[in-house]
């Protein structure tokens, strides 16, 4: 059999010094861990619509009802609240007597 010659010397494989480093900054893999453990239904959402769009599922019709439906749900959330309070006021200035148009004279000037 034949030995095998090495080339030259082995270069010298060092660890990082870890002293250099501030003890603040976390590696992002402990960052990622921590997140899970703090946000564990949140981590699986994220990871279910990653892999959704990841897996072509963003072009389906199953997502333009979820989105007709989601956009439908914040319209009316969002103009719930302005439509109730135009509704109350236009109420309230039929009930004042105003009609909802403030008392003006002749000259247009109000009174």
């Amino acid at each position: 059999m034949q030995e095998v010659q090495e080339a030259g010397p082995r270069p010298s494989i060092e660890a990082p010094d870890q002293s250099a480093e501030p003890a603040s900054s976390v590696s992002p893999l402990a960052e990622l861990a921590r997140q899970v453990d703090r946000h564990p239904y949140g981590t699986v959402a994220a990871a279910l619509g990653i892999g959704y769009a990841l897996g072509g599922g963003l072009f389906t019709p199953l997502t333009s009802r979820l989105l007709r439906f989601g956009v439908r749900i914040g319209i009316r959330a969002a103009l719930l609240p302005v439509l109730k309070t135009e509704l109350s006021e236009l109420a309230a200035a039929f009930v004042d007597g105003t009609g909802g148009m403030a008392d003006e004279n002749e000259q247009g000037e109000p009174t």
